[in-house]
């Protein structure tokens, strides 16, 4: 009897709203107005993104963001979120160029005049070449690098590569295995038992946590955790843990560009496509067979996953007509779900008798297309490599593409019509943008980056539920995102709630590490030197040490060292306080969000 797997009954998506638009432009603003989704179910709420990133939600159909910079060019749209919180179709895009601030010209007695109310043409920034072959790098960059394509530095990652070259650490990244240091800390349960990640979620969790907090080569894994983000898929929809794990070491197939520098992202999408068991059960593509055609998968392939809804400008970037035809041509991959069985969880071709073989038309050609044809179609579509390149750019860089980085990028991608990832990879890792600001980071760190970051900085063992409550609180918990979109990131991740949960983070870390007597931390853990006597700037400088000296700002450090100061030190438990409390500071502050 074929075993019977939970499938999630989603509603069908919000549509997008309509007549995105602005009806108010200054040197420091914008107003955006939109009209409601047509059909009968309104949006609770609409959030509003700007370059891809979330930046407000609001009630109305109006929204005003106050903080632009004179001559910038960004790119807004609108999604409709419904009474439980799910996220709609964006809207068609909207680019706003902000205009310079004008000087008043005198026409008369007290009076002027704006010389104009036009917002100027901004040409794009000149190309900026990549720093020359022989520049070194800081221990800024090095520790820039780290987070951006891992999850921070270790004190050996610093001494090995400041005053060397940022193309040295790049082409190390991208073509050097990764291994994982062994442990003597390795994650347990709570009954101090090895994780079984098939026996509990949590588990399941914290085994690929530790496979991050270990290697010493981060990008494979980081970039494995950008697939799951963009082929998303969900333990809350039924699917069994063996799954998952399947799931998760083909993504890590897909981030391994030392084992396979000639990946390409065909190879991806159709392996999502025809082989994957999460996938084919969380999209309901087994659903999908001749006769009876399913358009979830085929939907998502092109609005999720390859292509976007709309070009920049707002041209559709395909039809209904051409998903139900693309549904068609996805036709007839069957998946096991019969638990035991040698295959089970896996998806092979079930034959004509499930697959269509009529005649399809699918972004304006026609055939008799099978899924690999139709996966080559959609990947040929002007507007998919400007889409993958500008999620994988935003996923290392904070600030918009440069027009010139974007179509060099693209000729790399699209060279041969090989699509391969790795000189895309390296394009973003060598641009200078991802350098700029240098002394101030720029770009939120998510959740998970942030809390395997923490683990390595401090060298915090896992037990139970201590780190996964954490990231479920932080709201980026691996193998949950909250929809098939997978999670926005950006100013997103911080709010009211998710900037509480992330100090609070720091607490269970050190929970973890030093309290050995507790039955819910690790076991054997040590409580830190008691110093009697020990100055102010010598603790800011032993808890800055035992966290591995992040980037602080000058602000942040005098205040830190005012409060070493002011603590009261009278006793062991107060000495000891003041330590937990310039750990937690210095990596659970503001300046411990960032990278």
């Amino acid at each position: 009897m074929v075993g019977v797997v939970p499938i999630a009954i989603t509603a069908r998506r919000l549509p997008a709203p309509r007549s995105l638009k602005r009806s108010h432009l200054s040197s420091t603003s914008v107003t955006l107005t939109w009209s409601a989704p047509r059909g009968k179910r309104a949006p609770k709420r609409y959030a509003v993104l700007r370059n891809g990133h979330r930046i407000g939600e609001t009630a109305r159909r109006r929204f005003v963001d106050r903080h632009l910079t004179a001559g910038a060019t960004y790119r807004y749209s609108v999604r409709g979120i419904d009474a439980h919180g799910h996220n709609g179709t964006l809207s068609a895009a909207l680019k706003v160029t902000v205009p310079r601030k004008t000087s008043p010209v005198v026409v008369g007695p007290g009076s002027s005049t704006p010389v104009s109310t036009l917002p100027p043409v901004v040409p794009d920034p000149p190309a900026v070449s990549p720093p020359p072959a022989g520049s070194v790098m800081t221990t800024a960059m090095v520790d820039r690098l780290f987070w951006r394509a891992g999850f921070g530095p270790s004190p050996a990652d610093r001494a090995t590569w400041t005053g060397r070259t940022v193309q040295e650490l790049v082409d190390w990244m991208l073509d050097t295995p990764p291994t994982a240091a062994p442990t003597a800390t390795p994650p347990l349960t709570s009954g101090n038992l090895a994780i079984d990640p098939l026996a509990s979620d949590d588990e399941l969790v914290m085994e690929w946590l530790d496979r991050m907090q270990r290697v010493d080569n981060p990008l494979p894994e980081r970039l494995a955790f950008f697939w799951h983000r963009h082929w998303a898929v969900s333990r809350d929809s039924g699917l069994p843990p063996e799954w998952l794990l399947l799931y998760r070491d083909r993504l890590r197939t897909f981030a391994d560009l030392p084992g396979n520098p000639a990946l390409s992202f065909r190879t991806i999408a159709l392996d999502m496509t025809t082989k994957d068991g999460a996938m084919s059960s969380f999209l309901t593509s087994d659903q999908n067979r001749k006769g009876s055609p399913n358009e979830n998968y085929a939907r998502e392939f092109m609005e999720l996953f390859c292509l976007g809804t709309a070009a920049i400008d707002g041209t559709p970037n395909y039809t209904q007509a051409d998903v139900q035809d693309l549904a068609r041509a996805f036709t007839g991959w069957r998946l096991n779900q019969t638990p035991g069985s040698p295959g089970y969880g896996t998806v092979s071709f079930g034959g004509s008798s499930y697959f269509d073989a009529g005649t399809k038309t699918i972004l304006g050609q026609t055939g008799k297309f099978t899924a690999a044809q139709a996966v080559d179609i959609v990947l040929a579509h002007p507007g998919h490599a400007p889409f993958l390149i500008r999620k994988l750019w935003a996923e290392f860089i904070s600030g918009p593409i440069p027009q010139a980085s974007l179509d060099a990028l693209v000729a790399a991608y699209t060279a041969g019509g090989a699509l391969r990832l790795r000189p895309v990879l390296r394009g973003i890792l060598t641009d200078p943008m991802l350098l700029e600001s240098i002394d101030e980071p720029n770009l939120v760190k998510p959740p998970v980056v942030y809390a395997v970051g923490v683990l390595r900085q401090m060298n915090v063992p896992m037990k139970a539920y201590w780190i996964p409550q954490a990231l479920s609180a932080m709201q980026q918990r691996p193998y949950r995102p909250p929809n098939v979109a997978g999670w926005e990131g950006g100013l997103a991740w911080l709010n009211s709630n998710t900037v509480q949960a992330r100090f609070d983070l720091l607490v269970r870390a050190q929970h973890l590490k030093y309290r050995g007597g507790a039955a819910t931390s690790y076991p054997g853990g040590v409580v830190p030197a008691d110093i009697p006597g020990e100055s102010a700037p010598a603790a800011y400088d032993r808890a800055y040490a035992s966290v591995s000296a992040p980037w602080l700002s000058a602000t942040t450090q005098a205040a830190l060292l005012a409060y070493a100061a002011s603590a009261p030190v009278g006793t062991a438990a107060q000495r000891r306080q003041r330590f937990y409390t310039l750990q937690a500071l210095m990596l659970g502050g503001p300046d411990g969000q960032v990278m």
